[in-house]
Protein backbone atom coordinates (compact mmCIF):
# COMPACT_ATOMS: atom_id res chain seq x y z
CA UNK A 1 0.00 0.00 0.00
CA UNK A 2 1.44 3.22 -0.65
CA UNK A 3 1.44 6.62 1.28
CA UNK A 4 1.01 10.20 0.47
CA UNK A 5 0.79 11.73 -2.84
CA UNK A 6 3.47 10.91 -5.83
CA UNK A 7 6.11 13.34 -7.08
CA UNK A 8 4.17 14.75 -9.60
CA UNK A 9 1.78 15.94 -7.32
CA UNK A 10 3.77 17.48 -4.89
CA UNK A 11 3.64 21.54 -4.33
CA UNK A 12 6.25 24.13 -4.31
CA UNK A 13 5.85 27.21 -2.40
CA UNK A 14 8.14 30.11 -3.56
CA UNK A 15 9.98 32.36 -1.12
CA UNK A 16 10.89 35.79 -2.11
CA UNK A 17 13.24 38.52 0.07
CA UNK A 18 11.11 40.50 2.13
CA UNK A 19 11.16 44.34 1.27
CA UNK A 20 12.15 45.54 4.54
CA UNK A 21 12.46 44.13 8.11
CA UNK A 22 9.04 41.85 8.84
CA UNK A 23 7.30 43.10 12.69
CA UNK A 24 6.13 39.80 13.78
CA UNK A 25 3.38 39.95 15.00
CA UNK A 26 0.65 37.90 13.75
CA UNK A 27 -1.49 40.98 11.60
CA UNK A 28 -1.43 39.54 8.10
CA UNK A 29 -3.46 42.06 6.78
CA UNK A 30 -0.11 44.53 6.57
CA UNK A 31 1.46 45.31 3.29
CA UNK A 32 4.45 42.55 3.86
CA UNK A 33 1.79 39.34 4.05
CA UNK A 34 -1.16 41.16 1.76
CA UNK A 35 1.29 41.39 -1.41
CA UNK A 36 3.24 38.60 -0.42
CA UNK A 37 2.68 35.27 -3.12
CA UNK A 38 0.59 32.46 -1.59
CA UNK A 39 1.06 28.90 -1.79
CA UNK A 40 -2.17 27.04 -3.57
CA UNK A 41 -4.69 25.60 -1.19
CA UNK A 42 -3.31 23.01 0.84
CA UNK A 43 -4.17 19.51 0.73
CA UNK A 44 -4.71 16.73 2.56
CA UNK A 45 -1.22 14.44 3.00
CA UNK A 46 -2.89 10.77 2.11
CA UNK A 47 -5.22 11.07 -0.73
CA UNK A 48 -3.92 14.40 -2.37
CA UNK A 49 -7.68 15.83 -2.28
CA UNK A 50 -7.99 19.26 -1.05
CA UNK A 51 -8.08 19.91 2.38
CA UNK A 52 -11.46 20.23 3.85
CA UNK A 53 -10.52 24.34 5.05
CA UNK A 54 -8.53 26.55 3.16
CA UNK A 55 -5.31 26.89 4.19
CA UNK A 56 -2.24 28.90 2.07
CA UNK A 57 0.94 29.64 3.45
CA UNK A 58 3.86 32.66 2.10
CA UNK A 59 7.19 32.79 3.30
CA UNK A 60 10.21 35.44 2.98
CA UNK A 61 12.93 36.03 4.41
CA UNK A 62 15.63 38.55 4.66
CA UNK A 63 19.17 39.46 5.83
CA UNK A 64 18.49 37.56 9.33
CA UNK A 65 15.15 35.84 9.47
CA UNK A 66 13.27 33.66 8.19
CA UNK A 67 9.18 34.36 7.74
CA UNK A 68 6.30 32.43 7.69
CA UNK A 69 2.66 33.45 7.81
CA UNK A 70 -0.50 30.95 7.79
CA UNK A 71 -3.75 31.39 6.55
CA UNK A 72 -5.67 28.94 8.26
CA UNK A 73 -9.70 28.67 7.78
CA UNK A 74 -10.35 26.81 11.25
CA UNK A 75 -13.36 27.57 12.65
CA UNK A 76 -12.58 25.01 15.94
CA UNK A 77 -9.42 26.13 17.04
CA UNK A 78 -8.44 24.39 20.03
CA UNK A 79 -4.90 23.05 21.99
CA UNK A 80 -4.85 20.09 24.39
CA UNK A 81 -1.08 19.65 24.21
CA UNK A 82 0.72 21.95 27.21
CA UNK A 83 4.23 20.48 27.41
CA UNK A 84 7.39 21.46 25.64
CA UNK A 85 8.32 19.04 22.73
CA UNK A 86 5.23 16.90 22.70
CA UNK A 87 4.39 15.28 19.86
CA UNK A 88 2.01 18.26 18.70
CA UNK A 89 1.14 16.60 14.73
CA UNK A 90 -1.29 14.44 17.18
CA UNK A 91 -3.33 17.45 17.19
CA UNK A 92 -4.99 19.16 14.03
CA UNK A 93 -2.28 21.91 13.92
CA UNK A 94 -0.60 23.90 11.40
Amino acid sequence: MRYGVGQEQLVHVHCYRATGRIRVDGDLAKPAWRDARRSPRFVDMVSGAPALYDTRVACQWDEERFYVGYWVEEPQVRATLTERDSFVWNDNDV
